[in-house]
């Protein structure tokens, strides 16, 4: 009985990596994403199919070699997945303060929420960003300024 909550939670912290992958892949391109088979899987069948394919295939092997080896490594593989989840909620903190500054000093302007989209258009990791809307990566110097400033205020 215990072996199946902690795959059930494994389950559910590595479904969440997923869900937030694909986000940060359509919000801001598959060069935010540090996995390069994820990024080389998304550019073929999209970021959802490659999240989800690369993230969960694993833990499902993980779980199955498990069975026959011993528990220990699905009890390991949880305590890594919690601190995989602790750190994705801190990035996901700094990610909305960061966002939030950019747009309080006029460095970046979100465009009008559209539902049947996301909610930015993808970025390449290698062409320059063609929309005038996303300035965000063309103003280095004062993103970098900004997180410098942010970053000093604690």
């Amino acid at each position: 009985m215990l072996y199946e909550i902690f795959v059930a939670l494994l389950f559910i912290l590595a479904v969440f990596d997923c869900w937030l992958t694909n986000k940060r892949i359509k919000r801001y391109g598959t060069g935010i994403e540090l996995n390069r088979a994820v990024n080389w899987l998304a550019d073929y069948v999209g970021s959802e199919i490659a999240s989800y394919a690369l993230i969960l295939l694993p833990t499902l092997l993980w779980v199955l070699l498990a069975k026959f080896i011993g528990t220990w490594i699905v009890i390991l593989l949880v305590g890594m997945r919690l601190r995989f989840f602790w750190l994705q909620a801190e990035s996901l903190i700094f990610e909305e303060r960061i966002r939030a500054d950019f747009i309080a000093k006029g460095i970046y302007k979100p465009k009008e929420r559209d539902d049947s989209n996301s909610d930015h258009p993808p970025l390449s990791s290698s062409k320059e960003p063609s929309s005038p809307s996303l300035s965000l990566f063309s103003k280095g110097k004062k993103c970098l300024s900004s997180l410098k400033q942010m970053l000093t205020r604690r």
